[in-house]
This record gives structure tokens, sequence and C-alpha cells, in this order.
């Protein structure tokens, strides 16, 4: 793979822009979920923070991808958020929204990516909003005490939160986590440049396994799934 250039065509079509009524976030397709009589539920992961009012107070979203848009009132979506992370699901039916058939590869939570490993991260920035944008870094440190989180020494605004971020390992792309905060350096009194925050999304990926495993195991008793998988919904 030749630099970030060919990576990035392949994370691209993963990434969404969430707009609400005052704000706007970024996300990527996570998973696909069994909505019954042969329908399929996309879900997309984004920083809880950038859905966690439209949870709460039950307002509608708009989901923009490549050029189309498609607005989600409160019961024609789920919203999960997982736990005291700031990591959240968007789940609905995609409609005529042309995703990927498959999610990104999640990265092993074995491995810990060291200090001066590349990063890379898409999503729509509020000051070119329509726009899917590429930022990339690299890791400053693992967060001690977490699973999968990162510093890193690359540049997070408003409106890039939610957006997925990857590595490239022996030439194929892995999804890290999603990119959480940044954290100005303000020691002078100014905002000067300091951190951004990839969140793990290990949670989401445990959610969905302990998902499958309770579908299989009413399937072998004869239980039909009617419902769709979500997370502990806000």
């Amino acid at each position: 793979m030749n630099g970030w250039s060919e990576a990035v065509k392949q994370v691209m079509p993963h990434v969404v822009k969430i707009e609400l009524p005052d704000s706007h976030g970024s996300g990527f397709l996570i998973a696909y979920c069994n909505a019954g009589r042969n329908r399929q539920y996309v879900v997309i992961a984004t920083a809880a923070h950038v859905v966690r009012h439209a949870a709460k107070w039950e307002v509608p979203c708009r989901i923009h991808y490549q050029g189309q848009e498609l607005v989600l009132k409160p019961e024609q979506r789920a919203m999960g958020l997982f736990g005291n992370e700031d990591v959240g699901v968007i789940q609905f039916d995609p409609g005529d929204l042309k995703l990927p058939s498959q999610a990104l590869t999640v990265l092993d939570r074995k491995t810990v990516l060291q200090p001066g490993y590349p990063l890379g991260w898409c999503g729509f920035p509020n000051i070119m909003d329509w726009h899917n944008c590429f930022f990339a870094g690299h890791v400053s440190t693992p967060v001690v005490g977490s699973e999968g989180d990162y510093l890193v020494d690359g540049v997070v605004i408003h409106g890039v939160s939610g957006s997925p971020a990857v590595a490239v390992m022996d030439g194929k792309v892995v999804l890290v986590g999603l990119v959480s905060a940044y954290y100005p350096n303000r020691a002078t009194g100014e905002a000067l440049p300091g951190m951004g925050l990839v969140q793990s999304i290990q949670p989401i990926v445990d959610f969905f396994v302990q998902a499958n495993k309770r579908g299989r195991k009413e399937s072998r008793h004869g239980k039909a799934k009617s419902k769709p998988c979500s997370g502990d919904k806000t």
C-alpha cells in the first residue's frame, strides 16, 4: 500500500456525517444487524457526546452520505451509549444509502500500538463540513489503565468527533478506534497545539459478540429473534 492515499480510499466510504439540530459529528459503519424478513439494519459507531443530546431529548437527526440524506425520527432509530466511555451507536434502516457491505477489520485487542505508530482518521470538520477530510498523526502514548485508548499528536477539531481512526499493518487497513476529544495546551493562557484522544471501540465489539451468542442460543431453542440489536438505550 502506497502511503495513506490507498488506505483513505478504503476508509472514506465507511464514513457518514451525523447532523443534529444544533451540531454535527462524524460516524462510521461498524456492523449490520438482522431486522427480520430478510432486512438488515445498519449500525453506525460514533462518539457518545455526538448523539447524547438527541438520545436524551428524542430529537431527529440526519445522516449524510455521499450526497444522500436520511432523516431519522426518534421512532426510526435506536441510539446506544456504552457505559462511561465516549462511545455510542446509531442503528437504523439504511434505506437507499449504499454503504459498504462489510465493516472495517478491527485491530486485535491484544495488539498495543507503540509511540510513533502512524494513525489516520476521516471525518467532517466544521470549517469544511460538507467534505469528508483526512487527518493524520502518530501515537503519542497508550492511555494507562485503558484497553485500547491512545493519545495522538494529530488535529481533532469540531465535527471530526466520531471519526474512525485507522492504522496500516502489513499492508492492510485496520480500525483502531474512534476519535473522541482534543486536549488543547493552555499552559500559557492561550490555546496551543495539544493532543487528540482515540477511544477504543471494544465496548461495541463486545456487545455484538454477546448479541450474536444470544441469537445463536435462541435459534437452538427455537426462539425467533424479532428485535434488532442495539446498545443500552438512553
